[in-house]
């Protein structure tokens, strides 16, 4: 990582599909990303996402790129 405000996320995705899935968090908003796979997975309060087989974690590196200053 090269930016400092480069990060690395997880996403959630059902494994037979591809969708990405969303938790409904204390604060009142979907989630879709997490800081770490066990954040993912625990996000439901029903445990639904334990599941490894219907669902798979995805890891991204989210970079920023400037592509014009004083834009």
């Amino acid at each position: 990582m090269n930016n400092p405000d480069d990060r690395v996320v997880f996403t959630l995705h059902k494994r037979r599909t591809g969708e990405q899935q969303v938790a409904y968090s204390r604060a009142c908003h979907d989630e879709d990303e997490w800081s770490s796979a066990s954040s993912a997975r625990y996000s439901l309060c029903g445990g639904e996402y334990h599941d490894r087989e219907k669902y798979v974690v995805k890891k991204w590196l989210v970079t920023y790129t400037l592509l014009e200053d004083d834009a």
